[in-house]
């Protein structure tokens, strides 16, 4: 586990730590993402945002949707991932929480189709 970038990552505690490949793929889009978002929301009139992934992608769209949270403070956003692993120790969990109130974990345990939250 390692830290996230603070200027990406504004207010995030000093002990939440992400994997270090989900890290470092989220940072080399994370700009490009956020200007794209304010750009669609400006043309588009809205203030809803909804991050998808499944796998990889899952864990990118957490990072996302933590990341637009922090940046975009007017955005109500959402996240939905399929299959995701872990994506952070404890500690960011803890901080996601707080912040993206609006997630849903789907994944496939024992055949079955299972909802949770970050935890």
């Amino acid at each position: 586990m390692f830290d996230l970038n603070k200027t990406l990552f504004p207010g995030i505690p000093a002990a939440a730590q992400v994997h270090v490949g989900f890290r470092d793929a989220h940072a080399t889009t994370a700009n490009i993402v956020l200007n794209e978002v304010k750009r669609l929301m400006a043309e588009k009139g809205t203030r809803s945002v909804t991050t998808i992934g499944h796998s990889l992608g899952g864990a990118l769209a957490e990072l996302d949707a933590l990341f637009l949270t922090l940046n975009i403070p007017t955005a109500s956003v959402k996240a939905v991932t399929y299959g995701t692993p872990r994506v952070g120790n404890p500690e960011f969990v803890a901080f996601f929480d707080t912040k993206v109130t609006n997630f849903k974990r789907i994944n496939n345990e024992y055949g079955v189709y299972s909802l949770s939250s970050c935890k």
